[in-house]
């Protein structure tokens, strides 16, 4: 499915982001992942620090609160961000709203 309605009501979507770390530096580098344009939208995501040369698939789960009005497809932006670099990545969120917006 697209989204999963918690039992609190909340909207869940999940995703699978690939990072990879091509900077040459000899040190780890710690990552932040944030998403934008969903108001009181949830993250929740493992730590990540990745080594040089390193790639990584990471689940990140995106939740919206319970009783929050939203479009069948909203557009979302999840920004990855380290030290030496900052990548955005246009998306959408699915929501339970039928075509017509109930």
């Amino acid at each position: 499915t697209l989204f999963t309605v918690d039992e609190d009501g909340a909207t869940r979507n999940t995703f699978v982001m690939q990072i990879h770390n091509k900077r040459f530096v000899e040190r780890p580098a710690p990552v932040t992942v944030t998403v934008e344009g969903l108001e009181g939208g949830e993250l929740t995501l493992p730590p990540i620090t990745l080594e040089t040369g390193e790639t990584r698939k990471v689940p990140l789960v995106v939740r919206s609160p319970a009783g929050q009005e939203l479009p069948r497809t909203l557009p979302i932006t999840i920004r990855v961000r380290s030290e030496f670099d900052e990548v955005a990545v246009a998306t959408t969120f699915k929501s339970g709203a039928s075509v017509d917006g109930t």
